[in-house]
């Protein structure tokens, strides 16, 4: 697929984080919300705020014809960074065109709350939904590894699992193992390998191999549907693979999308069309993945 004029554009506006003179991440972190705060809702959605199982969330539904069951949604930002409201209006457009509802989910962040007290937080709230309500669970980035580490964490706990699982630029090995970091170190426009070994020094104190925050090194069987997309010019291109073969290896479902030129989580920017185009095949993997589980029972499959 040819890149999109607008996605050239955009790329040449992109800045590389190189991990030489990086701001505090206290700044990081008030820039981002700051520039979140000025971008517009989609107008086809509803949001209210609720906190459930003591953790703050956001819900967000389409005002017309919404879909069931809900997207529990889970943002990026290296579990350090990033907040509901940085990725609110990525997930509004997800809603609109989606039709399906989401809950976003204000999890606790390192270093002021050491992981995994962020994977707890998710667990809390998934396993907080009604026993009679089916959920989806997304995520971007460490997100999206959070989303996976869930699964498992509540396939472990034999608690009832999502119907499906999708993820965006998965970050599912923190070791930066992948062979990616290297070949495409110098493609990918938003993010180096230094940048990403100093981001790891916020958790000099965890094993970085544990699945619970590298699930790429976890057990995989038992999950439902896993949808994989990343771009072709991301660091983090090999993690998506890798789990993508470990997931079919271990007889499961996973559908892996690479994106031609793409880099991380280029859903975030709403003029971009092959952002639309991603979130549509978002979509059409729930619903294909809702069709297949009906009159099927929940996943509730125990770690073996």
């Amino acid at each position: 697929m040819t890149p999109s004029k607008e996605s050239k554009t955009i790329r040449q506006h992109i800045h590389k984080e190189t991990g030489e003179n990086e701001a505090p991440l206290e700044d990081q972190r008030k820039a981002w919300i700051d520039y979140a705060k000025t971008q517009t809702i989609d107008s086809r959605v509803s949001m209210s705020k609720e906190t459930i199982a003591n953790v703050p969330c956001l819900w967000i539904t389409r005002s017309e014809s919404p879909k069931s069951p809900t997207i529990v949604y889970l943002h990026g930002g290296g579990l350090v960074d990033g907040a509901i409201v940085t990725h609110r209006e990525f997930v509004s457009r997800l809603v609109a065109e989606s039709g399906y509802g989401a809950l976003m989910v204000g999890y606790r962040l390192a270093p002021e709350h050491r992981f995994p007290a962020s994977l707890e937080d998710v667990v809390a709230v998934c396993d907080a939904f009604p026993i009679d309500r089916q959920y989806i669970l997304g995520g971007d980035s460490s997100g999206a590894g959070l989303a996976v580490a869930a699964t498992a964490e509540l396939r472990n706990k034999n608690k009832r699992l999502p119907v499906c699982v999708f993820t965006i630029s998965g970050v599912f090995d923190m070791t930066l193992s992948g062979e990616s970091m290297v070949s495409r170190n110098n493609l990918d426009p938003c993010l180096s390998f230094k940048a990403l070994t100093g981001w790891t020094k916020h958790f000099t104190d965890y094993d970085l191999s544990d699945p619970r925050i590298s699930p790429l090194f976890g057990a995989v069987t038992g999950f439902p549907p896993v949808l994989l997309q990343v771009g072709d010019h991301e660091v983090w291109l090999d993690d998506s693979i890798r789990l993508k073969e470990k997931i079919h290896s271990s007889g499961g479902k996973a559908e892996l999308r690479i994106w031609d030129s793409m880099w991380h989580v280029w859903h975030m920017y709403s003029d971009l069309p092959e952002a639309l185009e991603a979130i549509k095949e978002i979509g059409d993997f729930i619903d294909k993945s809702i069709e297949e589980s009906v009159n099927q029972p929940a996943h509730t499959t125990p770690l073996r």
